[in-house]
């Protein structure tokens, strides 16, 4: 079926359908479920039905984060449809998301870094990558150019502009307005309160960069949904904060839809009705919460010593030895409460985890048996903590976990402690930030 004019139906979360001439391009369909091992679920429900992926021509993933590449979602989508979408996602060094979705009977192709990819006559694509994994497409048509920057880290004038060049003015931006991972402990409320306050600056920053005739704040639809870290909803903007943010602070239209709804791209909107639905989902008071699943202490010693030889396997053992050194100091000891357990550990990559004495008010770190198994048992498994915010840790602690852990996720992107990755100059460039802000 062709279209004259372009729309968009809103799915959920980061999830819409571009519809225009015979294309149907769909993204980052999270549609049901839990992600980051049950520490997110989605503020409102989907109206976007399995059968409803018959219309779908094409499929594009941001990033490997399970909020926008869902395997469970990808599994139910019938047989007869995957066979007629095509995955588009950006190059990456060991091709899983590719893999994963050709075995399912996708058709495939792989986006280069700043080419444009052509999906019809009237159509062409474009995706950029922004370390460490995440992209953002540009959609251009004979009738307007479309930004989705998602999650990308745009948090400087000169990222911004990097982007810029490849994309120029747009018409039409879609981003995240709310902050998406652990900020401090409970009690660290105006911690909460600053990076909700910065992530809508960063709003700002693309718009007064990107120059959009009209903004779409998205991919921050969810709320954290585990007893262990629903605390941090308490600062998170809502939908109708950003809204009003964008409209008062930036000459760019907000954009607000409801999942079901269809829109005429370039169109006026009245977001009243969209808000006043949101305003209702949350009510975070209603909505339930997901418990722990404690962890057999030996299951997690033995998670930990598998993790330990598998990044030892991966990565340089020379370098490694070299970031232990002063003055990085990377992978030294540190303790963890396991609170479900009531018991305390000591973990370093030479030992493992070791059971000492000790408090929860001694610990470095707290957290449930099942986190730190996940974390040991899943090359992502930290940056998935890190996302879910289901632990507590003091300022310290945090950094040696951070300076230890970091292996896990840096492997899951197809890097490694070694010498081919220092000429990766935009990721080299953003780990040396990192490592300033570690100390």
């Amino acid at each position: 079926m062709t279209t004259t004019k372009p729309t968009l139906l809103w799915v959920n979360h980061a999830s819409f359908v571009f519809r225009y001439d015979t294309i149907r391009l769909m993204t980052d369909p999270w549609l049901f479920g839990s992600a980051f091992n049950n520490g997110w679920d989605l503020l409102c429900e989907t109206q976007f039905q399995m059968a409803d992926f018959a219309e779908i021509t094409h499929l594009w993933f941001s990033h490997e984060h399970p909020d926008h590449f869902a395997p469970p979602v990808l599994q139910q989508i019938p047989e007869k449809a995957r066979r007629q979408i095509t995955v588009i996602f950006q190059e990456t060094n060991d091709q899983k998301v590719i893999n994963y979705c050709r075995k399912l009977g996708f058709q495939v192709q792989e986006l280069p870094n700043h080419g444009w990819h052509r999906l019809s006559d009237k159509i062409r694509v474009m995706c950029g990558k922004v370390p460490y994994f995440d992209s953002w497409l540009l959609i251009e048509t004979d009738q307007g150019k479309i930004l989705n920057a998602n999650d990308c880290v745009v948090d400087g004038e000169g990222i911004a502009q990097e982007i810029a060049k490849h994309t120029g003015a747009v018409d039409l931006l879609l981003t995240q307005f709310s902050y998406a991972n652990w900020i401090g402990n409970p009690e660290d409320v105006d911690e909460r309160k600053a990076a909700a306050a910065e992530k809508l600056a960063r709003v700002k920053l693309q718009v007064e960069t990107f120059q959009p005739k009209q903004t779409i704040p998205f991919a921050s639809f969810v709320y954290f949904s585990h007893r262990e870290n629903n605390y941090l909803n308490d600062a998170m903007s809502t939908i109708r904060d950003a809204e009003a943010f964008i409209r008062r602070a930036t000459k760019s239209e907000p954009i607000v839809l409801y999942p079901g709804e269809e829109w005429l791209i370039g169109s006026p909107h009245d977001n009243e009705c969209s808000l006043s639905k949101y305003d209702a989902d949350y009510d975070l008071a209603v909505k339930p919460l997901h418990q722990t699943h404690a962890v057999p202490l030996t299951e997690v010693t033995d998670a930990g010593r598998d993790f330990i030889q598998r990044m030892k396997a991966k990565n340089s053992s020379l370098f490694m030895t070299l970031m232990g050194l002063p003055p990085l100091r990377y992978f030294q000891p540190f303790t963890l409460y396991l609170t479900d357990l009531e018991q305390m550990v000591r973990f370093d990559m030479a030992s493992g985890v070791q059971p000492v004495t000790g408090t929860a008010d001694d610990a470095d770190v707290q957290l449930a048996s099942e986190s730190l198994a996940y974390v040991f048992n899943h090359d992502w498994g930290y940056d998935t903590l890190e996302v879910n915010g289901r632990f507590r840790a003091t300022p310290e602690g945090h950094k040696r976990m951070v300076k230890t852990f970091f292996l896990g996720p840096l492997n899951n992107t197809g890097r490694y402690l070694h010498p081919k990755t220092l000429f990766e100059p935009s990721f080299l460039r953003r780990a040396l930030g990192k490592l300033r802000s570690l100390g």
